[in-house]
């Protein structure tokens, strides 16, 4: 993930619910082009088992701006090792991954969205989660976001307590054929 997505409302049904909830938000938060440092539109788990939208400011201010985490270190960095059980996710369009100073936009061909899983801290600053890329996706970058679809999503937040081993925490991810 090299620091830009894209959150667009189209005339769909997930849209309409989702744009209901966040109503009260919707001045405060970034859409079309989101670059860290934006106020951005995500979703946390409360404790009586639904889903909330809020805002969170897009990166964790520490001696940079920090905005994402690898997975495969997480619970190795002081940062996020603190954090690691203050899950949300960042809802999207898609993401765009840079080669070589060309820059390519990742989607899914329907009006769905992609959830982008993410971790976040006292200050409501939250950081993307990032693995190892994959599929068609690994000629263009190193690197991808842990992109949930809704079910998925689901168990990502609802799960509980936050698993270090990499086979919990990324129950499945949306394959990356997918989105192309």
């Amino acid at each position: 993930m090299c620091g830009r997505y894209r959150l667009v409302f189209k005339d769909s049904k997930l849209s309409k619910q989702i744009l209901t909830q966040a109503k009260k938000l919707i001045s405060t938060f970034k859409t079309a082009d989101v670059y860290p440092g934006n106020d951005v539109l995500v979703f946390v788990p409360l404790a009586n088992g639904k889903i909330d939208v809020v805002i969170k400011k897009w990166g964790i201010r520490s001696h940079s701006l920090l905005i994402n985490a690898r997975i495969e270190t997480i619970n190795l960095t002081p940062t996020y090792k603190k954090i690691i059980n203050n899950r949300c996710v960042i809802v999207a369009s898609g993401f765009y991954e840079w080669r070589d100073e060309v820059k390519f936009y990742l989607d899914k061909d329907t009006d769905e969205f992609i959830y982008l899983a993410a971790i976040y801290n006292d200050q409501n600053e939250c950081v993307i989660l990032t693995q190892e890329s994959y599929g068609k996706a690994k000629t263009i970058h190193d690197r991808l976001p842990v992109i949930y679809d809704k079910k998925e999503m689901l168990a990502y937040l609802l799960k509980g307590d936050f698993q270090t081993s990499r086979k919990e925490l990324l129950i499945t991810p949306t394959q990356m054929s997918t989105l192309f």
